[in-house]
């Protein structure tokens, strides 16, 4: 009986981490890998004026990786990816990065001035990571119908994608899968403990199910093997 015990304990363990496994690769595949529908074949050489008072557009950053990040404030997945542009910016010299805000361009200067929490890891002084303000007209150039939207320009100045994740293109554009560890880091701090918790139940739940299931098998294959002797 306790061998039994043990030996359920492990395939519940083994099986469980299985299945952990297999829901991230399926989430973070779905959440990060891919590109949006529907996006524009070449990018809009729209000039937009930046947070030191320049007047740019994309051909101004040929010779370098461009990601273009499109945000508001009170967007909860802007955030999520842009608190680790610093340390992305850090890990690649060869990245740009031009956010583009359809905020207020006061609203903008307040939060690139004063830094408010949650937006107090901006970097404001770095040409290497601009911030401009778009008005609804020129959004409609970019077709861009939700937030965060990205854009990846490669160094001659050609539009490659528009991921589902610009950290994730980054990190994979200038290195590969095994080079993409900030990508999991978000991916990791995006779950709650209520979030795994829902998943081990579930887990739980399947484990139950898929065991009496195996156990009636099992045991109907026994007594249909003792009446035929």
């Amino acid at each position: 009986m306790k061998h039994q015990i043990l030996n359920l304990l492990k395939w519940y363990t083994l099986c469980l981490l299985f299945f952990f496994f297999t829901i991230f690769i399926i989430t973070f595949h779905i959440k990060n890998i891919g590109d949006r529908e529907k996006v524009i074949t070449h990018f809009p050489k729209i000039a937009l004026k930046n947070q030191f008072g320049q007047l740019k557009t994309i051909d101004d950053y040929k010779g370098k990786l461009i990601l273009v990040d499109f945000w508001f404030s009170g967007c909860e997945p802007c955030l999520e990816e842009m608190k680790f542009f610093p340390e992305l910016l850090k890990k690649h010299d060869d990245l740009v990065i031009l956010s583009m805000s359809v905020d207020s361009p006061k609203w903008t200067q307040s939060l690139l001035i004063h830094k408010r929490k949650p937006w107090d890891f901006l970097e404001t002084k770095k040409l290497n990571w601009t911030f401009s303000n778009i008005n609804n007209e020129n959004l409609k150039s970019f077709k861009v119908n939700g937030f965060p939207a990205y854009f990846i320009i490669d160094k001659d100045g050609t539009l490659l994608s528009s991921p589902k994740s610009g950290l994730y293109a980054v990190e994979s554009k200038l290195g590969n899968i095994f080079t993409t560890n900030l990508s999991f880091e978000k991916y990791f701090n995006s779950y709650s403990k209520k979030d795994i918790l829902k998943i081990f139940r579930l887990y739980t739940i399947l484990y139950i199910l898929f065991s009496l299931i195996y156990a009636s098998i099992k045991y109907f294959k026994r007594n249909k093997y003792k009446t035929s002797h």
